[in-house]
């Protein structure tokens, strides 16, 4: 799959053997390594087709464009557990967003790692002018950065068991979501906030 704009020809690279790849949804024990959880915690989607950034991979893994798209085989059950998240776009005002929550499987403080889904309440701590970076802290890493504006949940970054890039006093560093928004609307044909 190739990707391009009038700046920059971008390109995806998609991962060929998905028959055996599901995601697990809507619950806490979605790490690969944790027992499986009865339907009601946990659900499961077979995925179809993967597709990320060449560039990431080009840069070393450390430049941004740390991000994938999946298609799915089938749609995902929303409940009253799971509910969908909105995305936002690149006139986004991240200081518009309160209760900002970090979503992660990563190591604690301690540096432990957990099986579960685990949260915490997190703060924006500076937004690279010149990368898809955004710093955050502090709590958990390794899963999304979420925020609400007006009562609507949107994923703000995304981040990874990747390189360390955080600066003192930063537990960790996110991707930004919003320079995505059209990418993703040109993939997916997901194309909604796009106007303010």
């Amino acid at each position: 799959m190739h990707l391009s704009n009038k700046h920059e020809q971008r390109s995806a690279t998609p991962l060929h053997d998905t028959s055996d790849l599901v995601i697990r949804y809507g619950g806490v024990c979605l790490r690969k390594t944790s027992p499986p959880c009865p339907s009601q915690l946990c659900q499961t989607a077979r995925i179809r087709k993967i597709a990320v950034y060449k560039r990431f991979m080009d840069e070393g893994c450390i430049r941004g464009f740390d991000f994938a798209i999946a298609e799915l085989e089938s749609d995902l059950r929303f409940d009253g557990s799971t509910s969908p998240i909105c995305l936002p776009n690149g006139n986004f005002s991240l200081m518009a967003a309160y209760n900002l929550y970090d979503f992660g499987f990563g190591e604690n403080e301690l540096g432990e790692k957990m099986s579960r889904l685990n949260y915490g309440s997190a703060m924006i701590t500076a937004v690279s002018q010149y990368h898809d970076f955004i710093r955050a802290g502090p709590i958990f890493s390794s899963n999304r950065l979420q925020g609400f504006f007006k009562q609507r949940a949107y994923l703000i970054g995304i981040h990874s068991f990747g390189p360390k890039f955080c600066d003192d006093g930063a537990p960790f560093t996110v991707t930004d979501v919003r320079p995505y928004a059209h990418l993703i609307c040109r993939v997916t044909g997901v194309c909604y906030q796009l106007a303010t």
